[in-house]
């Protein structure tokens, strides 16, 4: 008997085969994962899951082209660009480009541009894959926009859809890397739990992860999907909390710590996940104190000073401390003036009086590059968030974006007054404070004129949320203004300080503003309530700055002594200073590496390097 089957059927046969292989495939590599995360956890003193199992898997699709290009490739460009991006982070897996593209073609699904959440999960499932990028890629009156969005496939939700714009094909480059920091922010890093012994426990996260001792780890282990009760849709993965964890001992691929607290007997295992708590986020840190009825958040148009009832105050000076000298960094003609580091820890930038800018390589410290625009004094300079460009402002009245590629001008605006300080709000706005009782918001990436908006006072520092929405003000009036980034309207001000404020600055996660000033007073706030957490005390002379490690557990102030000045180390969440030391002479400006192993400190025309270990 001769059975005839037509071409159509047969082609459908294979793309279900096809199909139903993968998928089966799939299934026993997730199971494979699963066993040996199974003998992890019973063997008391075996490995947990390796490295490569906490990578994420990520789809990156091609973009969708909109408009006329020089390339009519560029989507597929950009898709290269984002997958390298995420794959030199060492946190994702991508999954490989002709796999990928066969999938597609055999269930029919868009190859490029924005594939809806219910293809997305489609795919995810076939590609066992938890993520997938997509996007658009437009060219409209001169001007490129890229759309990318986030899927998640398990839930078929958009994690999170990010829009930039560019004024030039070259800077598309730029703004991919941009997007690619922003979707990195949204996986926090993860490790396991690979041994314990006694009330010791040791994770598989060491020094090359940016871990230093101190740190703290929730503990816990992934139950059962949370569905919604009318939609039955996914809404996120239940969390359970087995213990904490607070890191001693560093070295280069694991460390080992103190098991604090555990939510039963036991409870902590090999093969369980952890993942790092920010200081502002620890839940050993002491609540804000009860606010009066009066101190509500005052509305924008009529701004009011908060009151709050007994702010607890802490004064406990430590031992003093002999801070090792560990680099002396020479290359400036003229005296510092000010300096950055970098979000991710790779560069120092330090602005002289004589308009030179230092570009220092920090993993081999020494100088990249001297930049210079002006011939005035440079007040600040400061990186944007994902580390690409950074900004600098004078005595000349003009802002500059640099870009640290190629160590050129991006970006120039000229304004009416001295810049006294300068910041990044977000990856496109730059806030600029004066010395004529003005503050300016600039648009850079639009090319506009910046926004001018008047202060009581002239503003002597400046400091932006990690959102971009907002930025903070400190001046000559003892107040902190809290102004909207989008349209430099006043939101909040601040009153605490008995004299000038003239350090700010934002926690990472954004849930306290820190302040200081010629009052010799810290102070610690709820920038959203507007009220004052804590006020430190332990300088005997002004503060002139501040500086914060990336997870908050460490802040730096130093004091403004013309032949030396003492610099302390805080431990924001209570209070309490951990460490002082003097400095040779007296500090211009100070800056922190994100991992708090050196403070950098301006010391006439040297970047001194102190050493914390």
């Amino acid at each position: 008997m001769r059975f005839l089957i037509s071409t159509d059927l047969l082609k459908s046969a294979i793309r279900y085969l096809f199909g139903a292989l993968f998928l089966l495939v799939s299934i026993l590599v997730q199971a494979g994962d699963v066993s040996a995360g199974s003998k992890a956890s019973s063997a008391g003193q075996a490995a947990a899951p390796s490295s490569d199992f906490r990578k994420i898997k990520v789809a990156v699709l091609d973009f969708q082209q909109n408009g006329t290009f020089d390339s009519q490739d560029i989507g597929k460009i950009v898709a290269e660009w984002f997958t390298t991006a995420l794959v030199d982070s060492g946190r994702f897996e991508i999954i490989e480009r002709r796999l990928l593209q066969q999938i597609l073609e055999e269930q029919k699904i868009g190859s490029s541009g924005l594939i809806d959440p219910r293809s997305a999960s489609q795919l995810g499932r076939l590609l066992g894959v938890k993520t997938v990028v997509s996007g658009t890629v437009q060219n409209y009156d001169r001007t490129f926009e890229l759309n990318t969005r986030l899927i998640d496939v398990e839930t078929g939700s958009i994690i999170v859809a990010e829009s930039v714009r560019a004024n030039s094909t070259s800077s598309l480059n730029a703004l991919v890397n941009q997007v690619a920091d922003k979707i990195i922010r949204y996986f926090p890093l993860q490790g396991y739990v690979v041994q314990r012994t006694g009330e010791r426990g040791i994770i598989d996260l060491g020094r090359k992860a940016g871990i230093r001792s101190g740190m703290l780890f929730r503990v816990f282990v992934e139950g059962a999907p949370l569905k919604h009760p009318m939609t039955g849709e996914i809404l996120s993965v239940e969390r359970i909390d087995k213990g904490l964890i607070r890191i001693k001992e560093v070295k280069e691929k694991t460390s080992t710590g103190i098991i604090e607290k555990e939510t039963c007997k036991n409870c902590v295992k090999v093969g369980q996940l952890v993942s790092t708590i920010m200081a502002e986020d620890d839940i050993s840190s002491e609540p804000p104190p009860m606010l009066d009825e009066s101190s509500a958040p005052s509305t924008p148009s009529t701004p009011a000073p908060p009151t709050v009832s007994s702010p607890p105050t802490v004064s406990s000076p430590a031992r003093p401390f002999e801070a090792k000298v560990f680099k002396v960094l020479k290359g400036h003609r003229n005296d510092i003036k000010s300096v950055a580091v970098a979000n991710n820890g790779y560069f120092a930038a330090s602005a002289d009086s004589g308009g030179a800018i230092s570009l220092w390589d920090l993993k081999t410290w020494t100088l990249v590059e001297t930049m210079k625009n002006s011939r005035g004094d440079i007040n600040a300079v400061a990186f944007s968030p994902d580390s690409k460009l950074l900004v600098s402002g004078g005595d000349d009245k003009e802002a500059v974006v640099w870009s640290l590629v190629d160590r050129k001008p991006l970006y120039k605006t000229k304004i009416r007054d001295k810049i006294t300080s300068i910041t990044f709000s977000g990856d496109s706005l730059v806030a600029i404070g004066t010395d004529s009782k003005k503050v300016y918001i600039w648009d850079f990436m639009r090319d506009k004129d910046p926004i001018k908006k008047s202060t009581s006072k002239d503003v002597l520092c400046i400091a932006a949320s990690p959102d971009g929405k907002q930025f903070a003000t400190g001046s000559n009036d003892d107040a902190v203004t809290i102004w909207n980034s989008s349209t430099g309207d006043k939101q909040q001000v601040l009153k605490g300080h008995d004299s000038n404020v003239k350090a700010v600055i934002y926690s990472a996660g954004g849930k306290w503003l820190i302040s200081a000033g010629d009052d010799n007073n810290i102070m610690i706030w709820d920038p959203v309530a507007g009220s004052l957490i804590r006020k430190m005390q332990g300088h005997r002379e002004n503060i002139n700055f501040l500086a914060m490690t990336a997870d908050g557990r460490q802040l730096v102030s130093s004091e403004s002594r013309k032949s030396d000045g003492a610099i302390i180390i805080w431990n924001p969440s209570t209070g309490t200073e951990t460490r002082r030391f003097l400095a040779p002479k007296r500090i211009n400006s100070l800056a922190i590496n994100p991992s708090g192993r050196y403070v950098f400190g301006a010391v006439d025309k040297d970047l001194t390097i102190f050493s914390l270990d």
